[in-house]
């Protein structure tokens, strides 16, 4: 803990907080705990109600700093406003609603040492529940890509939770931060531009976990990934136009399609979903799987799998 106070830290530790007063002491004294790896923890307040600036004070004489926006923000500029004000080499995002295992940042600065050209080090996480119990991991579903070409995989989806990320802060300065503009997918943005300034690495441990609270932005904005997610990952295809085969482009737009379309229909939006999963299907993207996902999404399927586990 005393490490965690020095002068010169080696990590900066970035958490946003909105009415975070429940959650945010959990996450300051996981990042605490990340000795012998010498840390600053910056909270930045986004114009809350509670007793987010209270819970932070009390930490203050352990190297975390307050930030308090004198206007409400978002998470993602007051991200940016903590990376500018942050004093280490390195910057790792930490969600006030989550927590690090200890040895998560030690573990991610020997592989950021061992290759400077590494400019997004991340790790698994585990999805908790409002009980505690976990429930998923960040990998299970999405496989992670290591090396300079990972931006591939990140275009086609994401392998990446913003609580598991390590970056040099002198690249997250030089790309500009998050895009405050996107409403959501502002990480994934950040992730393929980290992606294409240099090399990534992955830790195959679970070094975070991940509170899935109700009500979560995804959750409540999942069509808003029509707005801003396919146009971002478009933007980012037609960019690299030059370093993709129209195949690699056309599977790339259409396997986002289908993540959307399945998030879609899962949630009630079965129109929707089911247009986006047919336009997956059209561009050559698992045609079969998601044609017939509406069949294998439905209550019978899912009792009889259910049943067949046991």
């Amino acid at each position: 803990m005393g490490e965690a106070a020095t002068d010169t830290p080696r990590v900066s530790v970035v958490t946003p907080a909105f009415n975070a007063a429940a959650t945010l002491e959990r996450a300051i004294a996981s990042a605490l705990a990340q000795a012998p790896v010498a840390v600053e923890v910056i909270v930045v307040d986004d114009c809350s109600t509670d007793d987010t600036r209270a819970v932070a004070a009390r930490f203050a004489d352990k190297g975390v700093r307050l930030i308090a926006n004198d206007r409400n923000l978002g998470a993602s500029e007051s991200r940016n406003v903590a990376i500018r004000a942050a004093r280490g080499a390195y910057v790792a995002f930490l969600d006030s609603d989550d927590e690090w295992r200890p040895g998560k940042l030690a573990a991610q600065l020997a592989l950021a040492e061992a290759d400077p050209g590494r400019t997004l080090i991340h790790c698994d996480g585990a999805y908790v529940n409002p009980d505690g119990a976990e429930f998923d991991r960040v990998y299970n579903h999405a496989p992670p890509v290591d090396g300079p070409e990972a931006w591939r995989a990140l275009i086609r989806y994401c392998f990446i939770h913003t609580s598991c990320v390590l970056a040099p802060r002198e690249t997250l300065l030089a790309l500009g931060g998050f895009d405050a503009g996107l409403v959501v997918a502002e990480d994934q943005d950040l992730w393929i531009r980290l992606a294409l300034a240099g090399s990534v690495a992955h830790l195959p441990d679970i070094l975070t976990v991940i509170h899935d609270l109700p009500g979560s932005l995804m959750k409540r904005e999942v069509m808003r990934e029509r707005d801003f997610v396919l146009p971002m990952i478009a933007g980012h295809i037609a960019a690299q136009r030059h370093r993709l085969t129209r195949r690699e482009a056309r599977a790339a737009l259409g396997g986002r399609r289908a993540q959307l379309g399945r998030r879609a229909y899962a949630l009630g939006q079965r129109a929707a979903g089911f247009g986006y999963l047919v336009r997956a299907a059209l561009a050559g993207v698992d045609p079969w799987a998601n044609l017939t996902y509406p069949l294998r999404a439905s209550k019978p399927a899912r009792a009889l799998a259910a049943w067949i586990k046991g």
